[in-house]
């Protein structure tokens, strides 16, 4: 028997969910897709020390019998909040979820209007390249309501392995994907010393996250290596570099990649590649500002040039 306290919520996709009208959603609803934006833009932002969070539901009531024999309440706590949204040409996936949530029969008005909340150390919003886990859909999945209560066997399988990523455990990849990392592996030995020192180190950073990796440099794509997982491609172009990260040049061919497939592609830096500690910058599109960020939120100056100049701002 599944643990009392699954609830799988369908909600808009966004990049942050920290309330800005710009952070620019795609979902299936008709509000949100004509005004860019819905209450669920506030999933993930802090107020004081609690996350507040809500999801249409027709009648914007949760059935708590489903979830309790407390049928009569107007609370249940201790719920799992399981976060989805669509991925645009890819479907509906994990993005996050609130652990030891309190859901409410109906929606409150404060602080924000609300369903469930929960102790933000108990919330997790997965970054974009980690939303790859799809929902089941169809009999004996999630249908067209935004409210799943997951007690079928494919409700089961599915939370199985949403409790799994929870504890930081990944689904295997499928055989040939292997293969795949093991022909590049072969192939970094050809780099120079600093470019395979990034290229590895980007190449494993996406493997621990769950991707298949596959060296596509000789191809002139634009970018050096692709990421796959489940028929979600990123496209990661990497620059090493030995020392501080201060500047780094895209070729005219990068530069149009990087504008082209702006939602799929990376500019991965590792600095400090001499030292004992390399560092990260990975930069990715923000819709929400119109900019390339860091996974931390700084943004990316780009100086247009014959092609491109890049340097954190």
């Amino acid at each position: 028997m599944m643990k009392r306290g699954y609830l799988v919520c369908n909600t808009a996709w966004m990049r942050d969910y920290q309330g800005a009208k710009g952070d620019k959603s795609y979902s299936n609803a008709s509000y949100i897709n004509k005004h860019g934006y819905g209450t669920e833009r506030f999933n993930f932002k802090k107020v004081g020390q609690k996350l507040y969070g809500y999801a249409f539901n027709r009648g914007e009531r949760i059935n708590l019998a489903r979830l309790s024999r407390r049928s009569n309440a107007e609370y249940l706590d201790n719920v799992t909040i399981i976060w989805t949204a669509p991925r645009k040409g890819y479907g509906q996936v994990l993005v996050g979820w609130y652990k030891n949530a309190r859901v409410y029969r109906s929606p409150k008005a404060k602080p924000r209007y609300h369903l469930f909340e929960a102790q933000a150390k108990d919330c997790t919003l997965l970054d974009t390249d980690k939303r790859f886990l799809r929902v089941p859909r169809g009999k004996g999945a999630m249908g067209q309501s935004n409210i799943w209560y997951p007690s079928t066997a494919k409700g089961l399988t599915f939370i199985k392995v949403v409790r799994q990523l929870m504890a930081g455990k990944l689904p295997p990849l499928a055989s040939r994907k292997s293969s795949e990392n093991r022909s590049w592996q072969r192939d970094l030995e050809i780099r120079l010393r600093i470019e395979r020192k990034a290229i590895r180190a980007v190449g494993k950073h996406f493997q621990e996250i769950g991707y298949g990796i596959k060296d596509v440099q000789k191809d002139n794509k634009g970018w050096d290596l692709e990421a796959t997982r489940n028929g979600i491609v990123l496209r990661l172009e990497v620059k090493g570099l030995a020392l501080q990260f201060q500047t780094i040049e895209l070729t005219p061919n990068e530069f149009s990649a990087m504008k082209t497939y702006a939602t799929s592609w990376r500019l991965c830096v590792v600095s400090n590649l001499e030292n004992a500690k390399p560092k990260f910058h990975i930069y990715e599109y923000s819709p929400e500002a119109e900019q390339w960020r860091s996974k931390d939120g700084s943004p990316l100056k780009i100086t247009t040039v014959r092609s491109a100049r890049c340097a954190p701002a």
